[in-house]
């Protein structure tokens, strides 16, 4: 039987349309391509919470280690594009795309939404005689200086951006994640670390840190006193954004319809408590703007591992 000419028409015209009151259809499944507690695993709960039924279905947290993001990543983006499967992390997987760790590549998910941003620091102990970041390039063109990363990783990553913005060279040593930089920096094992704030604040007002720069182009609130490389006159920026990603090909309604919901969750008190409490910038990116900062970003990575000929870690 043929449908009405204007039926049939409406129904291709109106895909889109039913498509976003359809959605969701069912609890939506945010993957964490990390183990539970990490960066990405807290934000991703905050809004478990924010959210609640605004959408008429709740988040479902699963976390998803392994392959440096891989795994969740690929999971996410292998899932039909409904909305239903939605990917939480920041610019870590970008990184595995870049290293050919994550082979379907970063353009196999679409970015929707940026909720929140970590900024690394450059911190060194309060005892080590350098006070600003112009004397730590001075004393690591005379001598060798020590770095924790985890090699392939975003902080070697971000290690790299450091030293060529200074003209020198940081050697590198692997520790897993950012407690063990914090305890070798501690323990006099290596000279200077590469870290987000909520893992050296406690230290810095301990009087056992000190944070030379944070690098990003603004100043960050918890380390109001702490400028920034860039003006300091160092093209030198790292960041953690928050991102919530979906396969590509899902609809821009579907896309809309979740990251509304997710900007007015950046309205709500608990979140912006638990983000002050955490020293997570509340900052909040969709559509163009958050493409091409992607696209940035993931370029800058590119030539960073082309240039230095990077091995996956």
């Amino acid at each position: 039987m043929k449908l009405p000419l204007i039926l049939g028409l409406s129904l291709l015209l109106g895909a889109s349309p039913v498509a976003a009151q359809n959605y969701p259809s069912g609890p939506i499944n945010i993957v964490v391509p990390s183990v539970a507690g990490g960066a990405s695993d807290i934000v991703a709960r905050l809004f478990q919470q924010a959210v609640g039924d605004k959408m008429g279905e709740p988040f479902v947290i699963l976390n998803m280690p392994g392959g440096g993001t891989a795994l969740g990543a690929r999971e996410v983006a292998t899932s039909p594009a409904d909305g239903q499967t939605v990917l939480m992390m920041h610019e870590a997987m970008i990184t595995a795309s870049a290293l050919g760790v994550f082979d379907l590549g970063y353009r196999s998910l679409v970015p929707v939404a940026q909720t929140g941003r970590d900024v690394y620091t450059i911190t060194v102990r309060a005892d080590s005689g350098i006070e600003t970041l112009e004397e730590l390039y001075q004393e690591a063109a005379e001598r060798e200086l020590v770095t924790a990363v985890n090699i392939g990783g975003l902080g070697h990553l971000t290690s790299l951006i450091a030293a060529e913005a200074g003209g020198v060279e940081f050697a590198p040593v692997h520790y897993p994640g950012g407690i063990e930089w914090v305890t070798a920096l501690l323990g006099g094992h290596v000279d200077v670390i590469f870290s987000v704030p909520s893992d050296v604040v406690g230290y810095i007002e301990s009087g056992d840190f000190r944070t030379l720069a944070v690098m990003s182009d603004e100043r960050v609130a918890a380390l109001p006193d702490v400028p920034t490389t860039v003006e300091l006159g160092y093209d030198a920026k790292s960041e953690l954004n928050h991102m919530w990603w979906m396969p590509a090909g899902t609809p821009e309604d579907v896309i809309d319809t979740f990251a509304d919901t997710l900007e007015a969750a950046m309205e709500d008190e608990m979140i912006l408590q638990q983000f002050k409490n955490r020293f997570i910038e509340p900052v909040f990116s969709r559509g163009e703007e958050l493409q091409a900062y992607v696209s940035e970003v993931a370029g800058r990575i590119e030539k960073l591992v082309a240039d230095y000929d990077l091995q996956p870690n």
